[in-house]
């Protein structure tokens, strides 16, 4: 059988360290007679992140993190930082003592800019067992092998099989499994998007391996034949056929903006809300009302938060409104999403023609809802994933959705191994072709249902600002 390329090279580097170590039945076993080594060894490198960005989350959805003993190391306390080894990415998790740390989960990825996915997604445990997320499906195994890892002084090499010709963002990350059907994860994202990291020797390798393991991982999935996609649009034909969206009027009561976090707001008549405010003081800024999913409560909106936005540059250009719910699932009372749109657009300001309506899962459901019954109100509407009220979509006539949506243009996105969920946002995604709405439809790589932590929401402020 003939070996890809790309594989056949690695290959042959790998066994090229093996003849120089002098080693020949196994890669995980270190040079004989080298100084291990240390944290201070590190050459300087530009493409480093201190992993810091908290998840935690199950098979459904982003959780609230309540309690930090939970973490397995303190954000900040481990940076990532990667080079280059022969024509592959080598990422030191440096700070990281195993021996402090107990069994992990470490993984790395690449966002491939030009085709807007992430790629290479690996996940390998340290020791036996420490991927094992106990049948929750948060995880897809892969087949048995690790990649070369190195146990240093005070720092972890993760030899990845991410080729040199990827140059984008680059993610490390660290999960532990509690057991209880969720997963913690702290994550680092660095840019490699100006060049390649500096190139190390492979002599930086030779401290002490960690055994061979079972690998665990949501792999570089197989394609998956998509549904015909809407050509692509400049968003303008949307504009032109889109209604006038009404003028908000004055709620009754409204809660002082404060800038520079999130802000939660709960004693206004349309209340509760997170919303944080963007950097600068633009009268026409764009509004994103994000639904989240699950029960929709506070718990769930702070984890759309965090995982979507918190660390995200363009957010600080829009204002970005996350609703939940005290003491019912938010799904229940979607109709307050109009109530909210208005006292946000009344009190802090805001073009009412630049309004875009978000949700994921349940948030998505209730996303979808809301847009039929009123979709003056948005210009745009986005599921992650989300779906219309109806038991299928094309059996609707097409006049119906071109008359409800007309000017709307519609993301339909679904985590590729998202099964469940995949058949009807495809289905949405066809029926608003057919009826001549502007669609997008986006298979989330490395995504199941739930959204996790390396989800790339810059394709999401590109759908937004371009409508």
């Amino acid at each position: 059988m003939t070996r890809p390329v790309a594989e056949s090279v690695r290959f042959e580097l790998f066994a090229l360290l093996l003849l120089v170590c002098g080693v020949s039945l196994t890669l995980l076993v270190a040079c004989s007679g080298a100084d291990e080594v240390r944290s201070t060894d590190l050459p300087e490198t530009d493409v480093a992140a201190p992993i810091d960005r908290i998840y935690k989350f199950d098979a459904l959805e982003s959780l609230n993190l309540t309690d930090r003993s939970e973490l397995p190391i303190d954000p900040g306390a481990v940076t990532a930082r990667w080079y280059m080894l022969g024509g592959w990415y080598v990422v030191a998790f440096d700070g990281l003592d195993l021996d402090e740390t107990g069994p992990l989960c470490l993984g790395t990825s690449v966002l491939n800019p030009g085709a807007n996915r992430l790629e290479h997604i690996f996940a390998s445990a340290t020791s036996e067992g420490a991927c094992d997320d106990g049948g929750a499906g948060l995880f897809v195994p892969q087949a048995p092998g690790a990649r070369g890892m190195r146990a240093c002084d005070g720092l972890v090499f993760f030899v990845t099989d991410i080729p040199a010709e990827l140059n984008g963002a680059l993610f490390a990350t660290i999960t532990v499994f509690p057991g209880d059907g969720t997963g913690i994860e702290l994550s680092g994202r660095a840019e490699s998007v100006n060049g390649l990291p500096t190139e190390i020797d492979e002599s930086m390798l030779s401290c002490a391996p960690l055994p061979a393991v079972r690998a665990i991982a949501t792999p570089t999935p197989e394609p998956t034949p998509p549904a015909t996609p809407a050509p692509a649009s400049t968003g303008q034909v949307a504009r032109d056929d889109r209604a006038l969206a009404p003028a908000p009027t004055d709620p009754g009561e409204c809660t002082p903006a404060e800038t520079g976090e999130l802000q939660d707001v709960f004693e206004t008549s349309a209340a509760p809300y997170f919303v944080h405010h963007p950097a600068g003081d633009d009268p026409a800024v764009p509004t994103v009302i994000f639904l989240p999913g699950g029960s929709g409560r506070r718990g769930s909106a702070q984890g759309i938060w965090d995982k979507i936005f918190a660390d995200s540059p363009e957010a600080q250009t829009f204002r970005i409104v996350i609703p939940y719910s005290f003491d019912a699932d938010f799904i229940d009372e979607a109709s307050r999403t109009t109530a909210i749109v208005n006292e946000v657009l009344w009190c802090y300001g805001g073009n009412p023609e630049d309004v875009h309506l978000a949700g994921t899962s349940n948030g998505g459901l209730a996303a979808f809802a809301v847009m039929t019954s009123h979709p003056e109100l948005f210009s745009t509407l986005l599921g992650a994933p989300g779906a219309f009220p109806v038991q299928d979509p094309s059996e609707v006539e097409s006049a119906v959705w071109a008359e409800t949506l007309a000017g709307r243009a519609i993301f339909n996105g679904v985590g590729v191994h998202d099964e469940d969920w995949k058949p009807e946002v495809i289905a949405t995604h066809n029926a608003m072709v057919q009826a001549g709405i502007e669609s997008i439809f986006v298979e989330f790589p490395g995504q199941g249902h739930a959204l996790i932590s390396t989800i790339d929401e810059s394709m999401f402020f590109e759908f937004w600002s371009s409508h």
